[in-house]
């Protein structure tokens, strides 16, 4: 269910953590701290940004008592669904952030992480390999936040200090099904031009010819050639 931003120039919040501008979904901005931030416009032309959360909670949770914080309860900064947020004062948000901190198992993991270690080894591997955050989602089940907090070191540092992500990790500018269908297509025999012009040229002449040779995503075209 999308509730409106009071005020704004058609601005949405939904209760998975989403921001909208009419139908379309914002994309987030990541802070030094690991919060997520929208830029809203308002109906008297100011441009505002905000904290995810902050937005979530005040459009979704009552707050009878006016406490000031909203406490990410999994401690997971960018997990901004409306069951993972509640309204505490300081004195509850630093209690509830020591309590959880000292509770880890044998491997230093938090006990109250949403994914498992073996969700985020598995990120890892495919973020060494330079795969897209949602193609990592979508075979994980790892959420995108996620996955970019654990490429930036803001999460799960415990696991991704054994992986070498590059400064600049190159990421997949077309998704893993994209690279099955052209490497079906060099099979059948057609030419690298008549590849790129189906695909609408999101993909050069020379990078299927990349593909072709094992040069470029060689994780999946080894399964063909």
């Amino acid at each position: 269910m999308k509730k409106y931003i009071p005020n704004s120039k058609d601005y949405f919040v939904d209760s998975d953590g989403n921001v909208y501008r009419g139908n379309r979904k914002l994309n987030k901005n990541s802070t030094h701290l690991g919060y997520q931030s929208v830029a809203i416009r308002y109906l008297n032309g100011k441009v505002v940004t905000h904290y995810v959360h902050r937005l979530i909670a005040e459009n979704f949770l009552e707050n009878p008592e006016n406490k000031p914080v909203v406490n990410h309860k999994n401690l997971i900064k960018c997990d901004n669904r409306l069951e993972n947020l509640e309204w505490v004062t300081y004195k509850e948000n630093n209690h509830h952030m020591q309590e959880n901190r000292a509770n880890r198992d044998a491997d230093g993991v938090a006990l109250w992480a949403t994914y498992t270690k073996e969700q985020i080894i598995k990120v890892c591997e495919m973020l060494a390999d330079g795969r897209r955050n949602i193609d990592i989602e979508k075979e994980t089940g790892v959420s995108k936040g996620v996955v970019y907090s654990v490429r930036t070191r803001k999460l799960w540092v415990d696991v991704s200090k054994d992986y070498e992500f590059r400064e600049k990790s190159r990421q997949r500018k077309v998704s893993t099904e994209t690279i099955h269908w052209v490497c079906k297509q060099i099979q059948d025999g057609k030419t690298n031009i008549a590849i790129a012009e189906e695909l609408g040229n999101k993909l050069s002449r020379q990078a299927i010819c990349k593909i072709r040779v094992g040069l470029l995503y060689a994780d999946i075209s080894k399964e063909y050639f």
